[in-house]
């Protein structure tokens, strides 16, 4: 199995995802151990939120919140002139690159976050990837990264459920 920057195994790295066939007239059913995972529930919440917040806060002829939102992959149409230094890139294992502004850090609940919401995204995303993907680690165990400050996955535009 597969080795997280801890060099200890993921939980996840011994899920299966199961979809259901719901087109089927009788009721799925899942193995006895299976745990139901909703990925909706929190996006309910937070599309409402982020329309609203996009809506409302530039009336105060301030885009400060915009931009703490703001996330983009480089070179798009929609990519912003911001020096790599003041960025906080993730790249897919497949090639895609996101970005965000990094507006500095805070501490929430005793952990030092960044202080962007886009920013704060695109640092839980390189979380999710250290743990799910098999990544380069320096001597200590920590995730080395690519001059653009993205992980280097050990297997690019492979994952480690779908490698044989």
């Amino acid at each position: 199995m597969g080795v997280g920057h801890r060099g200890a195994e993921h939980p996840a790295a011994r899920a299966v995802p199961a979809y259901f066939d719901w087109t089927r007239a009788e009721a799925p059913a899942r193995p006895a151990e299976a745990r139901v995972l909703a990925p909706l529930v929190g996006f309910k919440v937070q599309l409402p939120s982020m329309v609203y917040a996009l809506m409302y806060f530039p009336t105060t002829w301030s885009q400060e919140y915009v931009n703490l939102m703001r996330v983009w992959t480089p070179g798009s149409a929609e990519s912003v002139e911001v020096p790599l230094a003041q960025q906080l890139r993730f790249a897919m294992p497949h090639g895609m690159v996101y970005a965000a502004i990094r507006h500095g850090t805070e501490v929430i609940d005793g952990r030092e976050v960044e202080r962007g919401i886009g920013a704060r995204m695109i640092a839980w995303a390189t979380t999710l990837a250290e743990a799910a993907y098999e990544h380069e680690v320096d001597a200590q165990g920590r995730p080395l990264l690519s001059s653009e400050g993205t992980l280097k996955y050990l297997y690019a535009r492979t994952t480690r459920a779908t490698r044989s």
